[in-house]
């Protein structure tokens, strides 16, 4: 009962103080507030929103260079650019993002949420290590966030092991069944089962999560594929090309270049690209 209280209240509390931020002016607007902006965006997943974010967040390290969060928020930005492709310079964009991470560890002692989103900075760099040691930091110094076993539970499905992706993002969803990136949550136990080769339930999980978004470039992506391999080729075109009006020009090379799996399901994921 404990766990889900809490679980359930750190997600409200951070929502409402980010729609406190949102309604003030911008010339009131301190770090603090240019943080609680930058974050939904940051989570979004998404390039405009990535954008915007990052311009928020250098406001606020304008404000405060020594701000952790705002550097770790930063630093992931810089990552998803480098993974997904959304600049000309990922080389850069890696290097900017690692030196970022690395700045925000060094400041951020023992806070979780910091931490979680290290974790997911480094599981974009495919630093698996790395994140998985930050990501068990964060539990074990807040057993209840909620976001710190999300982002655990998707180094799982990076690093191939489905069950116990599965697992986790169960316990985040227990803990915080309101909350707003709970189609995450849905989208990732569609990708843990594919990498379990369970393509059926793939994409039954994935529609599920789609249903809550249904503009989430990466879960189509995601639903494309599983669609594929269950064998379902007239659905995977459909789904395609719901794909292709939300990213244009994505192509085979782009998918397998911003996959964050193993070898193994990246060649699968691309496979049926190539099938399609």
């Amino acid at each position: 009962l404990a766990e889900s209280v809490v679980g359930a209240i750190q997600p409200s509390i951070l929502s409402a103080e980010i729609e406190r931020s949102r309604r003030k002016r911008p010339e009131s607007l301190a770090a603090y507030d240019y943080v609680l902006r930058a974050f939904p965006l940051t989570w979004s997943l998404e390039r405009a929103q990535n954008e915007e974010a990052g311009t928020l967040l250098d406001r606020a390290i304008a404000i405060e260079p020594d701000y952790p969060l705002a550097l770790s928020l930063l630093a992931w930005c810089h990552l998803q650019r480098a993974g997904y492709r959304w600049t000309e310079t990922p080389a850069a964009s890696r290097e900017e993002g690692l030196r970022l991470a690395q700045k925000g560890a060094a400041l951020s002692g023992d806070d979780p949420m910091v931490l979680a989103v290290l974790g997911a900075a480094h599981s974009f760099a495919r630093d698996y290590d790395v994140a998985d040691m930050h990501l068990a930091r964060a539990r074990a110094l807040d057993p209840n966030s909620a976001w710190a076993w999300l982002r655990s539970a998707w180094l799982d499905v990076y690093r191939e092991r489905p069950e116990a992706a599965i697992e986790k993002f169960e316990h985040f969803e227990r803990l915080s069944p309101r909350d707003p990136m709970g189609y995450m949550a849905e989208i990732g136990i569609g990708a843990a089962h594919f990498v379990a080769a369970r393509y059926d339930q793939a994409v039954a999980l994935t529609q599920r999560g789609l249903s809550q978004q249904p503009g989430t470039w990466w879960g189509l992506r995601l639903l494309v594929t599983a669609l594929v391999h269950a064998g379902r080729k007239d659905e995977a075109r459909h789904a395609c090309r719901r794909l292709m009006e939300t990213y244009p020009g994505l192509t085979v090379a782009r998918v397998g270049d911003a996959s964050p799996f193993d070898a193994g399901t990246t060649e699968r994921i691309a496979a049926s690209g190539r099938s399609r």
